[in-house]
């Protein structure tokens, strides 16, 4: 017999063709070829990995003469591997292979792979007995029974380790023992690749989300004043994302940012803005709400418009001298008084040369106007208040020296008529030397227009105007003069409730003081930066609103102030340096508040936006100097927060917001 040819194999793969046979195959044709010899072994001299391990039905099967190709590649062969199987007994293919590898003297070169069944049932008959035998069993090639389970994976590693032994000319022990070294190796490797790429992974989506929050949190505070509801939106949005974050920065030992839950508090505040009106020429200094739920408006420089506040339509405007300061609305007519203005500082002057002012009435149906001019009695009275009492419209005008008018609507001539002057009174004005003693800085009617509140730079006045009877009821060192308020004392507004009971009275020294019917004070709120200019009790006498130079509302619950002086809310009105001016609304809901800029703000202000029941527990929700939300003397959780949020939410993101603002094509809410 001629001597074979050179080993180009390290094996040969024989096989039934069809599955499962097939698939064995080739999971070991492809595990037999990729498999690296572990370097220990290397050292001793054996193969980086097999040369090539031959498989018949990859490569010959375009072969013309199977039969001679197979005993060729056999003949390369230095090992012959069989699959064993039930299937594999029924080939007369796999039998002529293993005979013919039989006849080159290399049956100790026989390995077997048993897929399924046991040696008797599916080893081809060439593997139970020698070359030239017939009948009995003289030799049983190693047969390595392959596990063929899903998750058998280390069961089919030790087969494969086993076939490789001999292969590779090693023991099996020492293959086994250095694979698993290896193994160990790769795993510890793996798994440090992978908690480093996790780590980086987490890096950088905790980068993304944090720019993502950034992001959120500098769009809430660019709605804040534009668009309050949106603001309260992204605000929401930003903290859900920052306490999930927390989640895992507080456990790596970060400390708290609370910038984004100082938003979603400011949102909250202005959430409460519910409505704005743009006035197109300058800041706004008067406003006033009739009962038919119009807005009367008017700017420094003598515009007023008339605004519907359901539709924001402009039902009418007009123009009037410079200077207009306060409104007042009775039954169906405006008052205004209007002179010259100038600024001096950060003090706007009413002036003229000749000293001379226009007190106006405006009937608002017909649009007809009454107008009378008003005199200064000496210089320096630069102040025009203005107070009207609804049920007969009584009207009482100051400049120096209190007027009192009275006015009716006939309804058949849609004219305003002239009753004859009640009475006039110069207060303030020393007798003797004719020169100032004291300037008028706000008027107010009690219920039934009797009492005539006279809010002074010397104190306050309660005036019987009926009797003439003048008594100051409470003393106040002088404030100079109103349009310095250099002084801390002086009254500055002044506001009866709707029974007549209490007068609120704003003064320069940055308090309210509540003051009874006799004359008695009753209590004093503090709170203010700045000096109250605008004090307006609410229709039913449930509210008072207070305003000033430190742009701040502030919304005081009556009858139940606290002795702590705490208000039931606050927020900043956004209006530059004071608020000029508060409305009510006819039902009481909302307050309008104009100030140094050229926009009307209606905010909410009923009890509901007032007084919460958050996590099943009621209280009372303000804000402190901080601008942080408190309820009931204690700051709200984050829990509250959200749930305080969620109550104010009135709207959703629009699918154009989700687009800028979220980058994305759904919404969360």
């Amino acid at each position: 017999m001629s001597s074979p040819s050179p080993a180009r194999h390290d094996a040969f793969i024989s096989y039934r063709h069809v599955d499962p046979d097939r698939k064995w195959a080739k999971w070991l044709h492809k595990r037999l070829e990729r498999y690296r010899t572990p370097r220990a072994l290397v050292a001793t001299g054996k193969p980086k990995r097999l040369n090539r391990v031959f498989r018949d039905e990859e490569e010959l099967q375009a072969s013309p003469d199977l039969s001679a190709t197979i005993q060729t590649e056999l003949k390369a062969a230095k090992h012959l591997i069989v699959v064993c199987s039930p299937a594999a007994v029924e080939s007369k293919w796999i039998n002529a292979e293993i005979e013919c590898f039989q006849t080159l003297g290399q049956q100790d070169r026989i390995l077997s792979v048993l897929i399924s069944g046991t040696p008797e049932t599916s080893f081809p008959p060439a593997l139970l007995k020698a070359p030239g035998q017939t009948s009995e069993i003289v030799h049983e090639p190693l047969a390595a029974q392959l596990p063929t389970g899903r998750f058998d994976y280390f069961g089919r590693r030790q087969v494969l380790l086993k076939i490789l032994a001999p292969l590779l000319d090693c023991r099996f022990d020492d293959l086994r023992r250095r694979d698993e070294q290896r193994q160990r190796r790769r795993l510890v490797i793996g798994v440090g690749v992978l908690v480093m790429a996790l780590l980086l992974t987490v890096i950088g989506m905790w980068r993304f989300e944090l720019g993502r929050i950034e992001e959120l949190t500098n769009y809430s505070h660019d709605s804040l004043v534009s668009d309050p509801s949106r603001s309260l939106l992204l605000s929401q949005l930003a903290l859900q994302r920052t306490r999930r974050l927390e989640r895992i920065t507080s456990w790596l030992g970060f400390s708290r940012n609370d910038s984004v839950r100082s938003t979603l508090e400011l949102a909250i505040v202005q959430s409460q803005l519910r409505g704005q009106f743009l006035m197109p020429t300058s800041p706004l200094q008067a406003i006033a709400w009739d009962s038919a739920n119009r807005l009367i408006a008017s700017d420094y420089y003598g515009n007023i418009n008339v605004l519907d506040r359901d539709s924001g339509k402009l039902l009418s405007h007009r123009k009037f001298d410079n200077g207009i300061q306060r409104i007042s609305v009775g039954r169906n007519v405006v008052a205004l008084v209007s002179g010259q203005m100038s600024v001096s500082g950060s003090a706007r002057i009413i002036s003229s040369a000749n000293r001379t002012r226009t007190f106006y009435v405006w009937n608002l149906t017909p649009g007809a106007l009454k107008e009378f001019p008003l005199y200064a009695e000496s210089i320096g009275l630069n102040q025009a208040s203005l107070s009207s009492c609804g049920p007969t419209n009584r009207i009482a005008v100051s400049n120096g020296s209190v007027k009192v008018w009275e006015f009716r609507v006939d309804a058949g001539l849609n004219t305003s008529q002239e009753f004859p002057e009640l009475v006039q009174k110069i207060l303030g004005v020393d007798p003797v030397t004719n020169s100032l003693s004291a300037s008028i800085n706000a008027l107010s009617w009690n219920s039934d227009c009797t009492v005539l509140a006279i809010g002074t730079s010397l104190g306050l006045d309660f005036w019987q105007v009926d009797t003439g009877k003048i008594s100051t009821v409470q003393s106040a060192q002088s404030d100079a003069s109103w349009a310095t308020q250099v002084e801390p004392e002086g009254f500055l507004a002044v506001d009866w409730n709707s029974n007549g009971s209490l007068v609120a009275v704003g003064g320069q020294d940055h308090t309210v003081r509540l003051i009874r019917k006799d004359g008695a004070l009753q209590q004093v709120l503090s709170g203010h930066q700045g000096p109250v200019t605008v004090v307006s009790w609410n229709h039913n006498g449930s509210q008072l609103a207070t305003a000033g130079e430190d742009g701040v509302v502030r919304i005081w619950a009556y009858p139940d102030f606290s002795s702590q002086f705490k208000t039931l809310v606050g927020f900043y009105a956004n209006q530059g340096a004071y608020v000029s001016a508060l409305a009510w609304s006819p039902n009481d809901s909302e307050i309008a508040s104009v100030g140094d800029d050229k926009t009307i703000r209606i905010w909410n202000v009923s009890d509901k936006a007032q007084k919460v029941t958050l996590s099943g527990r009621p209280g009372l929700l303000y804000t402190k100097e901080d601008g942080r939300l408190y309820v009931s003397d204690r700051r709200l959780t984050d829990d509250e927060l959200m749930e305080l949020a969620h109550q104010r939410t009135y709207r959703s993101l629009s699918a154009e917001e989700c687009k800028e603002y979220l980058h994305s094509s759904t919404c969360p809410y």
